[in-house]
């Protein structure tokens, strides 16, 4: 019997701690491996959407013990819970080819996938795209839904951004002490034409703090806060306000000289 190792992959942190769909992904390899015959050995698992393989511990190890030949399969549930590029999902497929070991997903049925036949490696690079083009259309939705809720005010992350806080029905309100810093921030670069780094500088040396309560101030923390939308719609209205400031400004300072031009000729006569 082939030694074999499950691999199990889960999006996030939050789903390796409270269960999510680990138990159901070992529960489905167990079932495969008894019904084929495969010797399960364990399982690798990461928590972590990450697409590219290096990013991910267990997986990284599972490549690791198979170059060093100690597992002969591979079971993972679907596709896209080992590989979430195509490139580098048949890249590794061909590694696991050339050292002959064998890598079946529980979607496929009984098969192994296999790259070194033109039909086999069609239908594992065309199974490949469908899972790239999958996750992606879930970025896609994803983006388009915290969007919405950004730019109606609804509360689309766990922290508010900062100058901003969360009211218990989840809308967007002004944070005033942090509106405050904003603010400051917003004079630097607009009005003074300061870069990030003199107003991380500058910032450090002010009363203002971050949102982590820390007094120095990083210029991409600063480069965040200049880009982040919620603050450059405000940033907008701050800088049309100082325009129709300066224009009523310039309006006064020419009617007081007009005043006194007038004042002069009427002393003159």
């Amino acid at each position: 019997m082939k030694k074999t190792i499950g691999y199990i992959r889960v999006s996030t942190k939050k789903q390796e701690q409270f269960g999510g769909s680990i138990e159901a992904q070992k529960e489905l390899i167990t079932r495969y491996c008894e019904m084929y015959h495969l010797h399960l050995v364990g399982f690798l698992e990461d928590a972590s959407s990450a697409k590219a393989i290096k990013s991910r511990p267990a997986m990284m190890q599972l490549l690791e013990q198979c170059r060093a030949d100690d597992v002969d399969a591979v079971v993972s549930c679907k596709i896209d819970r080992m590989f979430r590029n195509t490139i580098e999902g048949l890249q590794t497929a061909d590694e696991f080819a050339a050292m002959g070991k064998s890598l079946f997903f529980v979607e496929m049925g009984g098969l192994a996938a296999d790259v070194t036949t033109a039909r086999g490696r069609r239908i594992f690079a065309y199974d490949l795209i469908d899972a790239e083009c999958e996750r992606m259309r879930v970025g896609e939705r994803t983006k388009a839904v915290l969007g919405h809720k950004r730019d109606t005010g609804q509360q689309h992350s766990f922290h508010a951004p900062y100058g901003w806080k969360y009211n218990k029905a989840k809308q967007r309100m002004p944070h005033p002490a942090e509106q405050e810093a904003l603010k400051r921030i917003w004079e630097l670069h607009y009005l003074s034409k300061l870069g990030n780094t003199d107003i991380a500088k500058a910032m450090s040396a002010s009363r203002f703090k971050t949102q982590k309560g820390r007094q120095i101030w990083a210029q991409s923390t600063i480069r965040s806060i200049l880009s982040n939308p919620v603050n450059t719609d405000l940033f907008a209205l701050w800088a049309k306000e100082e325009g129709t400031n300066q224009h009523a400004a310039n309006h006064t300072a020419d009617d007081v000289d007009d005043a006194t031009l007038q004042s002069k000729e009427v002393s003159h006569v």
